[in-house]
C-alpha cells in the first residue's frame, strides 16, 4: 500500500513539474537604423509589451536620433524590457546644434519615471 501511495505521489509531482514550467515567454524585436520601427520605437515597445519580457535589439551600431520628431520620448513599461546594443557599441547621435531637450523617459507601473541623460 504505501509503494502505490508513493507511485501516485510521484506521478501528481511530475504532472505538476511539468505542466507548471511552460518557459519564459518574451518576445523579441529587432531595429535598424534605416526601419520605420526605430522612428515609432515608443508605439512599437507599448503594443509589444504582451508577454513577460520584451527583449529590444539594435542591430546597427548607428542611430541617428534626430529623425524621431518628438523631442521626448515617453515609453510606458508594463512588462520587463531589455535594451540590447549591437555587440561593438550602439551610438545614439542626437546631432548638434540639437533640437530641443532630447531624453528618453520610461514609465514605470508604479507611475515612477526614469529618463535617461543625453
Amino acid at each position: 500500500m504505501n509503494i502505490i501511495f508513493k507511485q501516485i505521489c510521484l506521478f501528481f509531482f511530475y504532472i505538476l513539474l511539468f505542466t507548471g514550467t511552460n518557459g519564459v515567454q518574451s518576445k523579441v524585436i529587432y531595429i535598424k537604423h534605416n526601419d520605420t520601427s526605430f522612428k515609432n520605437l515608443p508605439d512599437l515597445i507599448l503594443r509589444n509589451q504582451n508577454d513577460k519580457e520584451l527583449i529590444v535589439n539594435f542591430v546597427d551600431e548607428y542611430y541617428d536620433m534626430s529623425e524621431i520628431e518628438e523631442y521626448a520620448i515617453l515609453i510606458s513599461v508594463a512588462t520587463n524590457i531589455t535594451l540590447v546594443g549591437n555587440k561593438n557599441g550602439t551610438m545614439f547621435d542626437y546631432s548638434t546644434p540639437r533640437k530641443g531637450n532630447k531624453r528618453w523617459f520610461f514609465q514605470f507601473s508604479n507611475d515612477k519615471v526614469y529618463r535617461i541623460p543625453t
